[in-house]
């Protein structure tokens, strides 16, 4: 049984992309975390920001996978909190803003670009930059 975690590191996090999700029932776990796991019940923290995405259908997805993926029925709970660690949601956004800073700062330090502001006066414009999706 795994009791609570709310650290970066929550299982939530490698469970989520095992799952057979997608849409709405999709956004809605990735502004969870989980809470508790016993045999016959989830109980996931869900973010504020993300209670809008919870109905009836996006719930009842939900548990339809995570009952799919333990090969029983799993009943879930939701816990709606305000403070919470980083949910999946909130991992991707920061990992996006990581990767354009770092295109931006590759960007900053080749020696062809800084050649071209030496002579010719060039500028970058950060909203030009876009990390490179390749292995992704």
């Amino acid at each position: 049984m795994l009791e609570e975690d709310s650290s970066a590191d929550n299982e939530w996090h490698t469970l989520l992309p095992r799952l057979k999700l997608g849409g709405m029932a999709k956004q809605l776990a990735e502004h969870c975390l989980l809470r508790q796991l016993t045999d016959d019940k989830m109980v996931l923290l869900l973010e504020t920001s993300g209670v809008t995405l919870k109905t009836r259908l996006t719930e009842e997805a939900l548990q339809e996978a995570l009952s799919e993926h333990f090969g029983h029925l799993l009943v879930v709970e939701y816990e709606v909190v305000a403070d919470i660690a980083e949910t999946p949601a909130q991992r991707r956004v920061r990992h996006g803003e990581e990767l354009q800073q770092q295109a931006e700062q590759s960007i900053e330090d080749d020696p062809f670009v800084q050649q071209l502001r030496q002579d010719y006066g060039g500028i970058v414009l950060p909203a030009s930059v876009r990390p490179n999706k390749i292995g992704e």
